[in-house]
């Protein structure tokens, strides 16, 4: 059982890296096309966030997950950054695992 969990888990992580790389190099080429317009790209990438979205599972305690209101911050954040100034990536964990 433990070893088919780690292999699940290494499988996730590296589909997540793989998405992340997806939406990184198009930002990187965005920004470096707008930047000097004034106009920020910044992208978010959010860990387990407690939605609907997320289906009922036994195995997750949702109270661990990060909240909605988390990555709003998030995006409050990039909005009053100064403008000399971009944050560009920021990555959102939960600061717990959420699996039981």
């Amino acid at each position: 059982m433990v070893d088919v969990k780690i292999t699940f888990v290494g499988l996730i992580q590296r589909l997540v890296r793989r998405r992340e790389e997806a939406v990184l190099v198009p930002e990187e080429t965005l920004y470096e096309e707008v930047r000097e317009h004034g106009i920020k790209v910044s992208v978010i990438l959010p860990g387990f966030v407690d939605t609907p979205l997320i289906p009922p599972n036994r195995q997750l305690d949702r109270s661990k997950m990060i909240q909605p209101n988390d990555i709003a911050q998030a995006v409050h954040y990039v909005l009053t950054s100064p403008a000399s100034c971009c944050p560009v990536e920021i990555t959102v964990r939960p600061q717990r695992t959420p699996y039981r």
